[in-house]
């Protein structure tokens, strides 16, 4: 674990650069600012520049952190993030895919009343969600590999979700388990170069704090965000260099998960190897 009085230039992550979406919030905060923390150079995207400048302001090291506002649905937008990312910091060694459409952003109270039926919602409302929660993974993942391959070191680090969220939520849950079949084969084609792929899931329900419903009901959070922060520590590090093609699950990483990871629960196959 990292201590929190360790100088940054000596920290695991000290020289890289990491590429984090959807980092004004929530899990992308907390991996962002871990990351930092860590000694990396962190370039910060997200939808909303105000929030992002909150962050910027909060984590108090605005040379190693560009904060960028852009809607990575668009083409334009993805390909100036990636330029101002690499006129700044040269080179992107880590790309965390976190930025995601959720169900709440159109349904505030999904988590009581579920989803409206699918053949209730449009091509265009289905395509919104896979462009940005798939298609944009992608586009990164197309502009940094490369390089990456070239150095001999990279890691992408992919968001996804639970199974059972998968099964639960349309179409969230359907392009989550496509970003996660994306990565299984992904981390077969980069198997021996030095860049590695892998999923990670907060593996549980997680905010900051109570989200109150529009019906008034109050739902608390099983975790805060901080449980994302020691497991893409590591898997931004040298340390997982062996671990390629995997789900780490947040909610089951322990402080003991870093020395033993041979017995490390929150550590499992990427996909769905266990069906026919």
């Amino acid at each position: 674990m990292t201590n929190p009085n360790e100088d940054p230039a000596s920290g695991p992550l000290s020289g890289k650069v990491a590429f984090v979406t959807g980092a004004d919030r929530n899990l992308g905060k907390a991996m962002a600012l871990s990351m930092l923390r860590s000694g990396a150079s962190v370039v910060m995207s997200a939808m909303y520049g105000s929030y992002l400048q909150q962050v910027v302001e909060e984590a108090g090291a605005p040379d190693r952190i560009l904060a960028i506002e852009g809607d990575i649905s668009k083409d334009d937008d993805r390909r100036e993030l990636l330029g101002q990312a690499i006129g700044r910091f040269g080179r992107i060694d880590i790309l965390v895919n976190n930025a995601a459409v959720t169900p709440e952003t159109f349904w505030p109270n999904f988590l009581i009343d579920g989803e409206p039926p699918q053949w209730t919602l449009d091509v265009d409302f289905y395509r919104m969600f896979l462009e940005i929660d798939c298609v944009a993974p992608h586009a990164f993942m197309l502009a940094v590999i490369p390089s990456m391959l070239e150095r001999g070191w990279g890691r992408i680090v992919n968001l996804s979700t639970s199974f059972e969220t998968m099964l639960r939520f349309w179409p969230y849950g359907s392009a989550k388990a496509a970003i996660e079949a994306q990565t299984a084969v992904l981390a077969k084609q980069l198997e021996g170069t030095g860049v590695t792929a892998n999923i990670l899931s907060p593996g549980a329900f997680v905010k900051p704090g109570p989200i109150k419903l529009a019906s008034g009901e109050v739902v608390v959070p099983d975790h805060g965000p901080a449980i994302m922060e020691a497991p893409i520590r590591w898997l931004a590090s040298d340390a997982s260099k062996q671990f390629n093609g995997k789900r780490i699950i947040a909610s089951r990483w322990s402080g003991a998960s870093e020395s033993d990871l041979t017995n490390n629960k929150a550590i499992v196959p990427i996909g769905w190897p266990d069906l026919d």
